[in-house]
C-alpha cells in the first residue's frame, strides 16, 4: 500500500476569510539537510514542522513557542480493511511510482518530496509514494534469497549465446574476461539459450557501456511469444 501524505500549508492563518491571500505571510518550504533527501522544514510566520523521510516520521511541531509533539515525534500508522497495521516502511517496494511524468519502477522507500509555488496564494509541500507495509510484507522483503535457478556466466564461452542482429560478440582483453558484445548496426540484439525455470521470476543483469542509451530484456514463454 502506498500513502499519499500531503502536507498542504496555505499562506495564512484563521484569518483567511478576511484577508486577501496576498497579504499573507508566506510559508517556506526547505531541505534541512545539504543532500536534500533526509529532512523537510515547513514553516510559516507562527509554527514550524519538521518531517524524516526515511522512514517517513512527523519529528516536530510546533505553534509558536508551543510544542504539540513528545520528544519522539509522530510515526504514521494505518489500519487497512483487513485490520493489519500497516508502517512507513524502509525497504524498495516493487511497486512503480509516479515520478517525472510517468510511473516508474521505486528506487528507494524514500518519499519524495515537490514543493508547489502557485503565485501569491498559496504554497504546498507534497510527500508522495511511501510504502506502508505489515510486519509480515517486510519480513518476506528482508527474507535470504535462495540459490538462483539459472546463472549464465558470460565471462566463460557459452554455446547458446548467440550474436542475433547487429551485434558482434568477443572476449574482453582487460583480464576480466567478459563478454564483448560490439554494436554494428540498427536494433542490435544477442540471444541466450532457453532455460527451463518456475515463475515468477527476478532477472539480474549485469553489463557496462562505454557510451550512453539504453537496453532492454526480452523473454519468451513456450507457447506464448515473446515479452519485454
Amino acid at each position: 500500500m502506498s500513502l499519499l501524505c500531503l502536507l498542504a500549508v496555505l499562506a495564512g492563518d484563521p484569518s483567511w476569510s478576511t484577508t486577501a491571500p496576498a497579504q499573507l505571510p508566506p510559508v517556506t518550504v526547505r531541505w534541512a539537510d545539504p543532500g536534500q533527501q533526509e529532512t523537510v522544514i515547513v514553516e510559516g510566520a507562527g509554527y514550524q514542522c519538521v518531517v524524516d523521510t526515511l522512514p517517513l516520521r512527523l519529528r516536530s511541531l510546533s505553534v509558536g513557542a508551543r510544542s504539540l509533539l513528545g520528544p519522539a515525534g509522530v510515526s504514521p500508522v494505518v489500519i487497512d480493511a483487513a485490520g493489519r497495521q500497516l508502517k512507513a516502511a524502509t525497504i524498495r517496494p516493487d511497486w512503480d511510482v509516479w515520478r517525472g511524468q510517468r510511473w516508474q519502477p521505486a528506487t528507494s522507500g524514500r518519499a519524495r518530496m515537490n514543493v508547489w509555488s502557485a503565485g501569491p496564494y498559496y504554497w504546498d509541500c507534497h510527500l508522495l509514494d511511501i510504502p506502508m507495509m505489515a510486519d509480515d510484507e517486510v519480513a518476506k522483503y528482508n527474507a535470504p534469497a535462495g540459490p538462483p535457478l539459472a546463472a549464465f556466466d558470460l565471462t566463460k564461452d557459452h554455446p547458446g549465446c548467440t550474436a542475433a542482429h547487429s551485434t558482434e560478440l568477443s572476449r574482453a582483453t582487460d583480464g576480466a574476461g567478459a563478454l564483448r558484445i560490439k554494436l554494428t548496426g540498427p536494433d542490435p540484439y544477442i540471444g541466450l539459450p532457453p532455460c527451463d525455470v518456475p515463475g515468477p521470476v527476478v532477472m539480474v543483469l549485469r553489463l557496462r557501456s562505454d557510451a550512453g542509451g539504453g537496453a532492454a530484456l526480452y523473454y519468451g514463454v513456450d507457447g506464448q511469444g515473446i515479452d519485454g
